[in-house]
């Protein structure tokens, strides 16, 4: 394991995703119209709804370079399929920012275990307040991050380490008034990478060991809320699954 090429790769993507957040919320603040010709949304909501891109592609660039670079030793294989099924699932969430889908078929999409589809959607419903999902899954990828270094392989590191730099770079920007939003694109992305370096992180773990139990309960707070919101919007009589705030 290449401990200094894991740090080092977690300052690239704080730093890539300070450096695109930043230019993406200059160009949202930009004076525009309040509603575009056919009643579109306007070009800047666009960008507001869509800036969890950027998270993705700060993450992605810097653990992607880890990766060619040999930062996660023997384990390269195995996060770099875990980043390739996190990028498919942060286009589709592109797709779902830029032109809303059916929620069956956004489900659909979403290959993978249930525990992951489960853990995915529940963050992507996170994104319903300021700040909530970013803080949220920042703590979560923490939290994995520990669990790697101590009862896992060490190498499985490189993702969460990845992620709570790229999180804690676009933070400040949701707070309220949130600026930008990770929107799908960011939420799904966040949610798959999360679960899916749960899973490999705990099937790597010694038996006996902390992670067994500490992983699923990192995913706790986003279960909850989730479980939470669709009860309220079922009593509201709202649909439980339609984007809202």
């Amino acid at each position: 394991m290449n401990v200094l090429g894991i740090i080092a790769s977690g300052v690239a993507a704080l730093f890539i995703t300070v450096a695109l957040a930043k230019s993406a919320r200059r160009v949202a603040l930009r004076p525009h119209v309040p509603n575009e010709p056919g009643g579109r949304a306007p070009r800047a909501e666009v960008l507001r709804r869509t800036g969890g891109a950027t998270a993705v592609l700060g993450v992605g660039t810097a653990t992607g370079v880890a990766l060619w670079l040999g930062a996660a030793d023997d384990a390269a294989g195995s996060v770099g399929g875990l980043l390739a099924g996190a990028g498919i699932v942060a286009v589709l969430g592109l797709v779902q920012d830029l032109k809303p889908l059916w929620t069956a078929l956004r489900l659909g999409a979403v290959l993978a275990a249930l525990w992951i589809v489960l853990v995915t959607n529940a963050f992507a419903l996170l994104d319903h307040a300021d700040g909530l999902l970013t803080a949220v899954g920042l703590v979560t990828a923490a939290g994995l991050l520990a669990c790697a270094l101590v009862g896992g392989d060490p190498a499985l590191a490189l993702l969460p380490t990845t992620l709570v730099a790229g999180l804690a770079g676009f933070l400040l920007h949701t707070w309220h008034p949130a600026r930008l939003r990770l929107g799908a694109t960011g939420a799904q992305f966040t949610g798959f990478a999360l679960a899916a370096s749960g899973a490999l992180i705990l099937a790597a773990a010694p038996s006996g060991r902390a992670a067994w139990a500490a992983l699923p309960a990192l995913a706790t707070v986003a279960l909850a809320d989730s479980a939470l919101v669709l009860i309220s919007r079922r009593r509201a009589a709202r649909s439980p699954l339609r984007d809202t705030d």
